[in-house]
């Protein structure tokens, strides 16, 4: 996905995969830097999404 900063690339990537692991399936979300993985997991938090659906 590219689009510039602050157009919701985070929300969707954290909703999409929310949405599968609600399902039954099971995620992974790959980041490059250590910052954006702490953002990813207090989001995923916000949703109360536990760790072993994702």
């Amino acid at each position: 996905m590219i689009a510039a900063a602050g157009a919701g690339k985070t929300h969707r990537i954290i909703s999409e995969a929310g949405d599968y692991a609600n399902q039954g399936d099971k995620v992974l979300v790959v980041t490059y830097t250590e910052s954006n993985q702490k953002e990813l997991v207090s989001r995923f938090s916000l949703l109360n999404l536990d760790n072993d659906k994702l």
